[in-house]
């Protein structure tokens, strides 16, 4: 037996010899041609994560070390998608410490699932409220899927058999990554559209019909991955010149203070949904909010809850569309997403309810307030940082310092964009109190006389 001290208790790892015998148990000559159908271009060839094996006492003293250099001592000003918005503890212990939510699986028979079924219904609600469009799904994966989602339920709805798909490049890198992941193996081109320099914003002069194909999308973001107010008006009329959908990004609270996705013409309609109230946990939660018009409908990817009367005329719920190919053929299923963030999107549409119009507008003023405070100071400071661009921005400012920021909690630019050196990205939510921005004005002066 191996030692347990080294390889951690009750772990006991096969030997290349027991793995050579559960080999030819099988029929096969060694245990390398389990992978033998996968092409040899696609087969890792290094050690998973850049590391070579750990036993399971090391890998438990290597996450302590690096838990050990997590500072709770001060405020972050991190965001791009995620933030650190306020957490209702009376949705905490009503929604996410509840077994039967989490540990819920797919609601096929309604008849035993009403109470699932329904908070799923009233998320939709709620998320067609918030983007002013028809419908919406009970959620995807992510925000970035969501995206990726939207293009291909555009794509499935044209009589096109290929096409471009045109996106701004201040749209969020890790959405455009995924996107063209998504892309890779069908007949779509994926056009990335520069921002303007020095504003931070796109130009919808840019959005030209394609010689090449016909424009199947066109994706912006609002505010956009620099914080900047997009002119979403602009962007989904040139979209609809060139026949294209205009899929809208969002952040939603932002949308208590600007203008709803439906408002602008957009045909559908995407974001991140973590900031409706969801803790951050280890990269999550991640919710996918997706919303369309309802010519649309018949392509929504992942699933439709409704509501209906049951045999004795009481209101009832149930799902009322799924097209997946586990429920349909292959050949007309919508996407490959065959589930949602039913915890997650349970717990946002309470968000939702419990703040109302009221209390959303108030998280973007709260936030907004933060962000203007910020750029007050920064002008006291204009020999060290300030302003990376001229546009207005909500509750998110690109800085430009003359110096490094790196070991503050603010996002660096400059590893997604090789023409903004010393750029950062500084975010602002409702929890960040005025001592907390006096303390990162504090700090970017420390580090202006260094």
């Amino acid at each position: 037996m191996a030692d347990q001290g080294a390889q951690g208790v009750g772990f006991v790892p096969h030997t290349d010899s027991e793995m050579e015998s559960m080999a030819r148990s099988i029929g096969l000559s060694q245990p390398e041609d389990v992978f033998a159908e996968i092409p040899k271009h696609l087969l890792c060839s290094r050690p998973l994560l850049g590391r070579s094996a750990r036993s399971q006492n090391g890998i438990l003293a290597e996450g302590s070390a690096l838990a050990r250099k997590t500072r709770l001592d001060r405020p972050t000003f991190l965001g791009a998608g995620f933030y650190d918005r306020m957490v209702p503890p009376a949705l905490v212990e009503t929604i996410l410490r509840r077994t039967d939510y989490y540990s819920a699986y797919t609601p096929y028979q309604a008849e035993a699932s009403q109470g699932i079924l329904q908070g799923l219904f009233e998320y939709q609600r709620a998320i067609c409220a918030l983007t002013g469009l028809d419908v919406a799904n009970a959620s995807l994966y992510d925000g970035a899927t969501a995206l990726a989602e939207a293009v291909l339920c555009l794509f499935g709805a044209s009589e096109h058999k290929s096409g471009t798909v045109y996106a701004s490049t201040a749209v969020h890198p890790h959405y455009r990554a995924v996107l063209r992941t998504y892309l890779s193996d069908l007949p779509l081109r994926l056009v990335e559209i520069p921002f303007v320099s020095g504003e931070g914003r796109t130009n919808p002069e840019m959005f030209r019909p394609d010689d090449r194909s016909p424009v199947i999308a066109v994706i912006a973001q609002n505010p956009n991955l620099f914080g900047v107010i997009e002119d979403m008006r602009s962007l989904a009329a040139a979209a609809h010149t060139i026949g294209a959908g205009f899929v809208h990004i969002f952040e939603p609270a932002s949308l208590s203070v600007l203008a709803a996705p439906g408002e602008v013409g957009a045909d559908i309609a995407v974001a991140e949904g973590q900031s409706l109230g969801l803790p951050m946990v280890y990269g999550g939660l991640a919710l996918g909010v997706f919303a369309a018009r309802e010519k649309y409908l018949r392509r929504l990817p992942g699933r439709l809850v409704g509501k209906t009367l049951d045999a004795l005329g009481q209101e009832a719920y149930c799902l009322t569309l799924q097209t997946r190919e586990q429920h349909i053929r292959r050949e007309k299923a919508t996407s490959n997403i065959c589930t949602n963030h039913t915890l997650c999107a349970i717990y946002a549409g309470a968000y939702v309810r419990l703040l109302g119009a009221a209390g959303l507008r108030a998280v973007a003023e709260t936030s907004a307030a933060r962000m203007e405070q910020f750029l007050d100071g920064l002008r006291r400071l204009d020999r060290v940082a300030g302003p990376a661009f001229g546009s207005a921005s909500l509750f998110e400012v690109a800085i430009r310092a003359k110096c490094k920021l790196d070991h503050l909690p603010v996002l660096d630019l400059h590893k997604y964009y090789s023409d903004l050196p010393h750029t950062y990205l500084v975010s602002f939510t409702e929890r960040r109190t005025e001592s907390d921005v006096e303390w990162l004005l504090s700090e970017i002066e420390k580090s202006g006389n260094r």
